[in-house]
């Protein structure tokens, strides 16, 4: 019986650990830094959602206007990747990810 008390507290102290990591790390990012990153989530979330619709829809008219808002994030989504990669001082890669069409591919551009 002692042995499961103590495995849990080792389990415990684990996680505790980890979520000081979490913390730390959140607290490292400038306030403008963790906004981008927030809202890059957010457009995530949103094209997410607007995919499961389109795969829902049945109006001809309906998808047009998803596809038009997808398309519409995508733009802001490939916007802010620019950004914050400016901002994380990353360099420009030739394989960097972008949305193009309603699905992830590498860009093209040089």
């Amino acid at each position: 019986m002692a042995r499961g008390w103590e495995s849990k507290s080792v389990e415990d102290q684990i996680g505790a650990a980890e979520a000081e990591r979490e913390i730390r790390a959140a607290h490292d990012l400038s306030a403008e830094q963790r906004e981008q990153s927030e809202h890059k989530q957010s457009l995530m979330l949103s094209r997410a959602l607007i995919l499961s619709r389109m795969k829902a829809a049945r109006d001809p008219r309906y998808r047009a206007q998803l596809q038009l808002a997808l398309d519409q994030l995508d733009e802001q989504f490939n916007l802010i990747s620019v950004s914050l990669r400016t901002m994380y001082g990353l360099p420009a890669s030739t394989d960097e990810t972008r949305i193009v069409n309603g699905s992830f591919t590498p860009s093209t551009s040089r």
